[in-house]
């Protein structure tokens, strides 16, 4: 099995992606859209939007732990890592962010080396076969207040699952992203 990703170029706020895989016969490839968006809001506030499309050739024969599945991992955050699969994907984000306080300042900058922040978030999703089914009425919405924490680019996540069909859920990531 052979494998290929070529992340595309990044024009300002909208990043594609294409990944292949193959071998013994069988290929499987996944290309990808994502848009995200900031907006200071004033009060230290920043408003953060995210739209991500992408679409999964070759599904059918990927083995199950491999299969596109919406879940915290593509930031539906507050459902099973394997709730929603289907060869085309999409999820949109909202996020209310305030940085709370830094940690540590560097001496050559005097700028906190640890930034500590809270969210208030809201994210929807939904996969589907075709194209054709993605539809208004099949968005599966969550939404909570989640905690991080920057170190030189790397975050901590902790989010909580407040408005979630799945009861309360606590989901971390530990990495950039949105």
């Amino acid at each position: 099995m052979s494998s290929r990703s070529y992340p595309g170029p990044a024009w300002g706020n909208l990043r594609a992606r294409f990944d292949w895989q193959g071998g013994g016969g069988k290929a499987y490839w996944r290309t990808e859209l994502e848009r995200t968006a900031c907006h200071p809001i004033g009060g230290g506030f920043l408003l953060a939007l995210r739209n991500d499309v992408a679409y999964h050739h070759g599904a059918g024969d990927t083995q199950i732990p491999f299969l596109p599945f919406l879940g915290p991992a593509q930031l539906l955050r507050e459902y099973a890592g394997d709730r929603f699969s289907g060869d085309w994907l999409t999820v949109a984000n909202l996020e209310l962010r305030r940085r709370l306080f830094g940690l540590m300042d560097d001496p050559e900058t005097d700028d906190p080396l640890i930034l500590v922040g809270a969210a208030l978030f809201a994210d929807a999703g939904q996969a589907s076969e075709t194209l054709s089914g993605m539809r208004w009425d099949r968005w599966h919405p969550d939404g909570g207040i989640g905690f991080y924490a920057t170190l030189r680019g790397m975050t901590l996540r902790v989010d909580a699952a407040l408005l979630s069909p799945e009861g309360f859920r606590l989901n971390m990531r530990i990495g950039g992203g949105f």
